[in-house]
């Protein structure tokens, strides 16, 4: 699973598409593990836009419970954060912490 992983991180990044776009993209389609890892393989310039596409998922009706799932894990990994599926909460933490926000990448697992 860990060599399938780092596969799919080298494409992410070879992709032509940013890989905001790419995760813009398999949040409504992809599977959870996509998700999770091309949120996991953005670079800390892109990760504010991606907090804002993750958090946009969590109330999007065409963004799977599995995909969301993995949008609040990543959101965890990148934020430090658990406020469950709760996007009120996201975004009134999000418009009070997006200026100064910096990266927090959580060890853990999928």
């Amino acid at each position: 699973a860990q060599k399938q992983a780092f596969s799919f991180l080298r494409f992410v990044r070879q992709n032509d598409k940013k890989p905001v776009e790419l995760l813009k993209d398999a949040m409504p389609k992809g599977r959870p593990e996509e998700v999770f890892l091309i949120a996991m393989a953005l670079s800390r310039a892109e990760v504010k836009e991606a907090v804002d596409a993750l958090i946009s998922s969590l109330s999007d009706a065409a963004v799977s419970d599995d995909n969301k799932g993995a949008a609040l894990t990543a959101l965890h990994h990148m934020t430090g954060r658990t406020l469950e599926f709760k996007v009120d909460k996201w975004l009134e933490w999000w418009k009070k912490n997006k200026d100064g926000f910096c990266v927090e990448l959580i060890p853990g697992d999928f």
